[in-house]
C-alpha cells in the first residue's frame, strides 16, 4: 500500500521542476557568464540562453520521464531529424518573442498591470505560448516513441 498523498500528478509535477532546475543551473550559469564578466550585453545572449534552457528542459525532461524511451536502445529514431524539428520548435520559440516584442508597446497598459498572482496577462499570455510549443513538442516525441513501439512489435 503506497502513500495515499502522493500520487502520479505530483511525481508529474516534480519531475518537471528537477528538469526544469537541472535546465536552470548551466543556461543561467552561461547567462551570468557572459552578460556580467565578459560585459556582452547584446540581446543575442538571452536569445541563447533561453535556447539552451528550453533544450536542456525538453530533452532533460525526457530523460526523467519513465514513459519515454528516446535514450534507450529501443529507439530507432534518426537522431539528426530530432534535432532538426527541434530547432524548428526554437524558431518558433524565436517568433514568439518577436511576436512579443513587436505587440508591447502597442497594446493598452491594462495588460501590464498586474494581478492578484503578481503577473500580467501579458506575461500569462506569452507564457500560455510557449508552454503550449513545450507540450506540443513532448507529445510528439512520445508519439513518435509510441509509433516507434508498435512497429517494432
Amino acid at each position: 500500500m503506497g502513500n495515499p498523498f502522493w500520487n502520479s500528478y505530483q511525481e508529474g509535477r516534480l519531475k518537471f521542476g528537477a528538469a526544469a532546475l537541472a535546465a536552470a543551473t548551466p543556461s543561467g550559469a552561461m547567462l551570468y557568464l557572459l552578460y556580467e564578466l565578459l560585459g556582452l550585453r547584446d540581446a543575442w545572449i538571452w536569445y541563447l540562453s533561453g535556447a539552451l534552457f528550453y533544450t536542456l528542459l525538453v530533452f532533460g525532461y525526457a530523460y526523467i520521464d519513465d514513459n519515454s524511451t528516446l535514450f534507450s536502445d529501443k529507439d530507432s529514431r534518426s537522431k539528426s531529424k530530432l534535432a532538426i524539428v527541434h530547432l524548428g520548435y526554437l524558431v518558433f520559440l524565436y517568433f514568439i518573442a518577436q511576436a512579443a516584442e513587436y505587440f508591447h508597446p502597442r497594446l493598452p497598459l491594462s495588460m501590464f498591470s498586474e494581478g492578484r498572482k503578481g503577473s500580467s496577462w501579458f506575461e500569462i499570455v506569452v507564457f500560455a505560448a510557449v508552454g503550449g510549443v513545450f507540450f506540443v513538442e513532448e507529445s510528439w516525441l512520445k508519439a513518435e516513441e509510441k509509433e516507434a513501439r508498435s512497429g517494432g512489435e
